[in-house]
């Protein structure tokens, strides 16, 4: 709990008996004018307070926003998996240039081809069924799909809610999939743990209610985390299979 001086809106500390910057004492009303009153405040939003990690602000839940379709994974993912492939690309001509061990570097590139099947049959597996035969054509498309935009086409519902302070400041906080165990209702005072992002809408991680101490969090549809977690692991493979590459080149022999 956050004191300040409703005169000069002064921070006070639990030592402060009287307001530093004009004198008021702390919890009691004067006989005059009130102009130096000073009370207790509701919490301030003011950033992360210590002790607890990753909260964002503290505020009444306003009102919530349409619910509208995004991508499951977002357009990092194709790029970065983009980059991993041309990495091992490149990397994979360097270790044939320098002469390294061919037998390891068949090694690295038949494990590689047998792990990044993987999340490729996962990909087009929690593809929708409109997309999941454009998805397949082709021989190589294990490994072609995490480098594709369809495999971006799994698309999920984009939750919104405006929290506003008790300074009057207000803030979008967006998360994906549903609310678990349920949403909180408008009028209720919940801390936002979470991230900003560089729009500055609070990525939500989970809300606690301040009153009840119930934590609400977005929950993705399991067919939509399995997708995420396998374009994750091709880009982590992609990005493995060149780092193994490199290291074959240039380790001593």
């Amino acid at each position: 709990m956050i004191s300040i001086c409703l005169s000069c809106r002064v921070p006070l500390t639990v030592e402060d008996t009287h307001c530093p910057a004009c004198g008021g004492e702390v919890g009691k009303t004067p006989t005059e004018p009130p102009k130096r009153m000073v009370i207790s405040a509701a919490p301030v939003s003011d950033g992360p307070r210590a002790g607890v990690p990753g909260r964002i602000l503290t505020g009444t839940v306003v009102r919530f926003g349409a619910v509208r379709q995004e991508p499951v994974m977002s357009q990092n993912f194709v790029r970065s998996a983009r980059i991993g492939a041309a990495f091992a690309g490149l990397t994979l001509v360097f270790a044939i240039v320098v002469g390294a061990p061919l037998g390891m570097v068949l090694l690295v590139l038949g494990g590689a081809a047998i792990l990044l099947a993987v999340p490729g049959v996962v990909l087009r597996w929690t593809l929708p069924a409109e997309h999941r035969a454009a998805a397949g054509g082709g021989a190589g498309w294990p490994w072609t799909l995490p480098l594709r935009k369809i495999a971006r086409s799994r698309t999920v519902g984009g939750l919104s809610l405006l929290v506003k302070d008790v300074e009057g400041g207000e803030h979008r906080c967006v998360a994906q999939g549903e609310w678990a165990p349920a949403a909180p209702a408008s009028g209720v005072v919940v801390e936002v743990y979470g991230r900003r992002d560089k729009t500055g809408d609070v990525r939500v991680r989970r809300l606690a209610e301040v009153d009840t101490g119930d934590v609400v969090t977005p929950r993705l549809p399991g067919g939509a985390r399995l997708g995420r977690a396998a374009g994750f692991l091709a880009v982590a493979l992609w990005g493995g299979a060149a780092l193994a590459l490199l290291a074959l080149s240039i380790l001593p022999r």
